[in-house]
């Protein structure tokens, strides 16, 4: 198993624990690692990488994902808990170069927010929320912020994508319309036999 450059010791660090008894350590220098501290795994390293190149400033897990995050030089990269080697994701934030500096996920994993030391706060959509509704063999479901897809397979239509007004919380889906709202407001929305708006 890979050991931790002593250098990397002297550095400055941040970790978060995790699932198990399990911590990842991001360290100043650019590496991440995960321990254990299962009596049986005490002083071994799970897994190390070298994610940024100059500069780590910190990482946060989400289990809602089961996905860590580290945020260091100019991008936050994205990895898979079940599948550390692989990098999920990765994010160049060209216009913060080099001054990310905290990295934290809500609580369900959909955002995923950074602090920059010259005091911006940037969020990530990192997860849409699950909206759909399904009518006779027609289903709607949101496809990003703004906008909804209505499939029909079973009819073999083609799929219709509708930008919509608002980020919405509800889809109605009926044999020529379809809605979407949010709170109190709804907007509603003609659609053809063949799936045109």
């Amino acid at each position: 198993m890979a050991t931790t450059p002593l250098c990397c010791l002297r550095a400055g660090y941040s970790y978060t624990w995790y699932g198990d008894g399990f911590i990842v350590i991001g360290f100043s220098l650019g590496f991440s690692v995960v321990i254990s501290t299962h009596r049986e795994e005490i002083g071994q390293e799970l897994f190390q990488s070298r994610n940024h190149k100059n500069f780590l400033s910190d990482v946060a897990i989400t289990l809602a994902l089961n996905q860590a995050a580290s945020c260091g030089d100019n991008s936050i990269k994205i990895h898979d808990l079940t599948e550390l080697k692989e990098v999920y994701t990765i994010i160049d934030v060209e216009e913060e170069k080099g001054t990310l500096h905290q990295i934290q996920w809500t609580d369900d994993g959909q955002l995923l927010t950074v602090s920059t030391l010259s005091g911006g706060v940037l969020t990530y959509l990192a997860r849409l929320p699950m909206l759909g509704e399904a009518c006779g063999t027609r289903l709607a479901y949101l496809t990003s912020l703004l906008e909804v897809t209505i499939v029909n397979d079973v009819e073999e239509e083609p799929p219709m994508k509708l930008e919509v007004t608002v980020e919405p919380s509800f889809v109605a889906l009926g044999p020529f319309h379809i809605a979407v709202g949010m709170n109190d407001r709804a907007w509603i929305y003609e659609i053809g036999e063949q799936g045109e708006t």
